[in-house]
Parts: C-alpha cells; structure tokens; sequence
C-alpha cells in the first residue's frame, strides 16, 4: 500500500510542478521581466543553480531552474485562481 501511494504523490508531483507550474513559468516569467528571466531548457548546460535556483547566463539574463520554476508557476496559478474567484463571488 505505501508504495501505491509514493507513486501517487510522485505522479502528482510530476503533473503538478513539473507540468502545469513549469509550463506557466515559462509563458509568464519571459513575458512579465520584459525578457529578463526565463526558464531553464530540457537540456540545460552542467553549470550549477545557487542555492535560490537561479544563475546568470553569459548575457546576463537569470534563468530559474526547473523546479523552482514550478513552484513560481503554481504560485501564479493560485493567485489567479484566488483573484477570479474573489471577483465572482462580490456582485
């Protein structure tokens, strides 16, 4: 039964964060910063994040890594959520 449920919360995990939130990340954060912060690529070069999940690239432009990116995009997602509903719900 525990393992039924690791991979339950490994699949959530995955949809969740490394899915849905890194996706939004990535249409929102170029958009937002004017072109400033971007999301790391699939392939992405061996050089290493700080401890936040950022590093500069040779342009000077940050690029977040994968997973920090995810909790970003589940950020705005909940925001926005929060918002429409908050709008609705006042008439």
């Amino acid at each position: 039964m525990d393992d039924v449920v690791s991979v339950c919360i490994g699949w959530l995990y995955y949809i969740f964060i490394e899915f849905i939130g890194r996706t939004v990340a990535r249409a929102v954060l170029p958009v937002v910063s004017f072109g400033k912060i971007y999301v790391e690529p699939l392939t992405s070069s061996s050089r290493p994040f700080n401890w936040m999940g950022y590093r500069r690239d040779d342009v000077g432009r940050i690029e977040v890594e994968g997973t920090a990116a995810g909790l970003i995009g589940l950020v705005i997602i909940t925001v926005v959520v929060l918002l429409t509903s908050w709008f609705f719900t006042f008439d």
